[in-house]
């Protein structure tokens, strides 16, 4: 529906129509009531915009860009768009969900070309495309103390002290956005560009965090972990005032606790599996947690004057007394018990920002207070792993936490390549069938972590030393057997067939274009029956 903007009639039709569309709030409703009575020419006065915009500055540069009434219009219905993706891509978001990605921000480019003229002042080129990248705070994005910052976290460390460098590096930052959302498939810059808030730093309430230039790299000293994914992590679990709350799922032996540690060990500086640590703590869930006493802590019944103080109590604690520093609690495969009955007080002071009951008797017991304020500065990671042995998570926990899924494994960025004295020969031997029989099961999610390559090439260092005359080719038969087939399962599907199937093509070499020379016949005859298993009974497993 095509409007004519340079009428009085047009403009206030258009106005109301996209308030429509977008829904908006009443707040916004009565705006456009109060512009029905405007013309035109009033509405560009700088006094009617700061009218429409009351609560925030239209820019807080000493001379502002105009801005054209036809340009609210359009950017309204961008905000209103680019809200939308960008909620839903946060709810949303997992290594599953790439090609969406991609798809919006291609759509995000080609809806920012036309506010991008070539005739338009380079503040207000900025300033209109930067409203599109952060809505948030659009109309402050412009000053020159929110442009430093802006240049700062995209490396431009330029000092700005008159108007031919601001012009310069408002350039550069076009520049750099375009490159950026010319180029989807560069996820890192992407997704930074998307969740980063203006309010991030805000957002952790004065609590000291390291940069995430200096977090990064203390991460992956740990192991191998994409930047995109840590980044990731650190963006959705600050995010939030309060919620600094995330959950690492996906495949096993992938890295989620790893990476945790790495993480709080990152922002804490110290190792939550060290000698007693202060500031982090792992917290083991076992089967049959009903309620938060295990996790809280709980008045002795047989000694009516102590209280039994967990770790994760004297987290609180220390958290509570420091509240300016980051506190990391690990829960370590969270949902073997139902986590929204042991976490039960801790989801309910995290949405309302009230406190944590930790028992009813009196003030406080045992040295321990009855109620404990939620503190801003604690950051909690659980680990999930999805099989018959665990709980599915409820509606309450995903919609107050940040998901993030592990299902990516890279045979050759793994560690420990470079650390085992394997013989040369014999290590690319082992990468070729890793890498082959990652490839065929990837696809039915039946491939194995980094854990199971680790025990691998462990059982195989020492088979090298104790038994050398044995040959590779049994030895890597034998371990295939015990570490990589026994998680082969699933029900009649194409997808587990066609993943059976490619995994007994590279067991006995039968692929004409990359012949390893090896034949592993114990797995391959293994692999054999679990075929013919899913085509007689619809279901095959390991385990008879």
């Amino acid at each position: 529906m095509k409007y004519d903007l340079t009428t009085d009639d047009g403009l206030r039709r258009a106005w109301r129509y996209i308030c429509q569309s977008a829904n908006v709030e009443d707040p916004q409703k009565d705006i456009v009531q109060k512009f029905d009575k405007v013309r035109r020419d009033d509405f560009l006065n700088e006094d009617y915009q700061r009218l429409l915009w009351e609560e925030n500055e239209i820019c807080s540069i000493r001379r502002p860009p105009r801005v054209k009434v036809d340009e609210i219009i359009q950017d309204n219905r961008l905000m209103t768009w680019f809200y939308k993706k960008y909620k839903d891509i946060k709810k949303k978001e997992s290594s599953q969900r790439i090609n969406d990605l991609c798809d919006f921000v291609e759509k995000l480019y080609t809806k920012l070309k036309p506010y991008t003229t070539k005739n338009e002042r380079p503040v207000c080129r900025t300033y209109r495309t930067m409203a599109a990248l952060f809505p948030d705070n659009f109309t402050r994005c412009a000053s020159t103390t929110e442009l430093k910052r802006l240049a700062k976290h995209m490396g431009f460390d330029e000092n700005i002290n008159n108007v031919s460098q601001h012009v310069k590096i408002h350039f550069k930052i076009l520049d750099r956005l375009k490159k950026v959302l010319d180029k989807p498939k560069n996820l890192n810059e992407v997704i930074q560009r998307m969740i980063w808030s203006r309010d991030l730093p805000d957002a952790t309430g004065g609590i000291h965090l390291p940069s995430l230039k200096t977090i990064l790299p203390l991460v992956n000293r740990k192991g191998y972990f994409p930047d995109d994914l840590c980044l990731k992590l650190h963006l959705g679990l600050w995010a939030d005032e309060r919620r600094h709350f995330a959950v690492l799922t996906g495949l096993s032996g992938a890295g989620k606790t790893l990476l945790a540690r790495a993480y709080a060990e990152a922002i804490t500086e110290e190792d939550p599996t060290g000698e007693n640590p202060k500031r982090s703590c792992i917290v083991a869930v076992q089967p049959g947690w009903t309620d938060p006493s295990y996790l809280l802590g709980y008045a002795n019944p047989l000694r009516n004057d102590t209280f039994e103080k967990t770790p994760f109590l004297k987290l609180l604690h220390r958290a509570t007394d420091e509240p300016h520093t980051p506190h990391v609690a690990i829960l370590d495969e969270m949902n073997l018990s139902h986590p929204e009955q042991y976490m039960a007080p801790l989801l309910s002071a995290m949405e309302t920002g009230g406190s944590i009951e930790i028992h009813g008797r009196g003030e406080t017991f045992d040295g321990v207070r009855n109620h404990i304020p939620y503190p801003n500065n604690l950051v909690l990671i659980g680990t999930v792993n999805m099989d018959e042995t665990t709980h599915g998570l409820v509606d309450k926990l995903l919609d107050r936490a940040f998901t993030l899924e592990f299902w990516k494994v890279d045979v050759d960025m793994w560690r420990g390549w470079e650390k085992n004295e394997l013989p040369a020969k014999k290590k690319e031997n082992i990468k070729e069938i890793l890498n082959a029989l990652m490839k065929a099961l990837e696809p039915a999610r039946l491939h194995f972590g980094y854990r199971v390559i680790e025990e691998i090439v462990a059982f195989l260092k020492h088979y090298l030393q104790d038994y050398p005359e044995w040959p590779l080719e049994d030895a890597l038969d034998a371990v295939v057997y015990a570490k990589v087939l026994p998680k082969l399962r699933g029900d009649d599907s194409k997808r587990i067939s066609d993943a059976l199937k490619e995994c007994k093509k590279v067991l006995v070499d039968e692929d004409k274009e990359e012949k390893r020379g090896f034949i592993l016949s114990n797995s391959a005859n293994k692999v054999e029956e679990l075929i013919k298993d899913l085509e007689a009974s619809g279901s095959a497993r390991f385990w008879r």
